[in-house]
């Protein structure tokens, strides 16, 4: 059967919802869902009770192994690979879309000179952080409250960053988030600092994730690292910045043309039989 409804990330008006709404128009509703914990039980007492498997779901790409960029969403598989839930984002989330050039092009007409440049600058300073989140992703158990973000609250929407983004004032304070945790020594330092080597190799400027950071570094953090930049390019806060370019998503027609996944997704929602 067809896709009828897709369940994302999100609350009501969050960006996930907007911009699934416009890739995939006239194919299926969409409907936020909240965190990503839950939602897979949630389709398949759905599907149960009307007795198809009409309804599916949309998770972020979040921080996993390293693969690269494939341009088309992976497959949500449970039960040895039986059963598809739905899909996930090859990126981290949807922040990663929206900040994209090609995208930024599409809403500006043209690309505001240095925003490339600001783009790449964000994504170096921010490389440390995004080592030991993806250090403390990889060895928290399942389903635990191990918390991979720390620092204070930034902008409008609180987004959670530190001041200090130096490599070693990023593992302390991953190392302080473990301790915290720590439930019978669930997690010991040694395999933290191993996790934050391998992660900091990777984000180095010879490694794959930071060769390709948009779509393996968090959106928010790279669009909250380029507040100032954007103020400077003349595109007002990054707040402001995101709005613009949902706003003129939401006034745009075919908008899965902007993006290879997002195109890629549209035709397997499409096609599911």
């Amino acid at each position: 059967m067809p896709v009828s409804v897709l369940l994302c990330e999100g609350g009501t008006n969050s960006p996930d919802v907007r911009v699934l709404s416009k890739v995939l128009a006239g194919l299926c509703e969409v409907r936020p869902f909240g965190g990503k914990y839950g939602m897979g039980d949630r389709i398949l007492a759905r599907r149960e009770s009307i007795g198809q498997n009409v309804v599916y779901g949309l998770l972020d790409g979040d921080f996993c192994e390293w693969q690269p960029l494939q341009d088309s969403p992976k497959p949500w598989l449970i039960q040895n690979n039986k059963v598809q839930l739905g899909w996930r984002w090859q990126r981290k989330e949807i922040e990663n879309y929206l900040i994209d050039p090609a995208v930024v092009e599409r809403v500006f007409g043209n690309i505001p000179g240095g925003y490339e440049l600001a783009l790449a600058t964000a994504a170096t300073k921010i490389a440390s952080y995004q080592a030991a989140r993806i250090a403390l992703t990889l060895i928290r158990p399942r389903f635990t409250p191990l918390s991979n973000s720390f620092g204070k609250a930034h902008g409008r929407y609180k987004h959670v960053m530190p001041d200090d983004l130096a490599r070693d004032s990023c593992l302390q304070e991953a190392e302080k988030l473990v301790r915290e945790w720590n439930v019978e020594r669930a997690i010991d330092d040694v395999a933290l600092q191993a996790a934050f080597a391998n992660a900091e190799t990777e984000c180095s400027p010879a490694g794959g994730r930071l060769k390709d950071f948009i779509t393996s570094f968090a959106g928010k953090d790279l669009l909250w690292s380029m507040d100032k930049d954007l103020k400077t390019l003349g595109l007002d806060s990054s707040t402001v910045f995101l709005e613009r370019v949902l706003t003129k998503l939401g006034e745009s027609t075919e908008v899965w043309e902007w993006l290879p996944e997002w195109k890629a997704l549209r035709q397997v929602v499409a096609t599911m039989p």
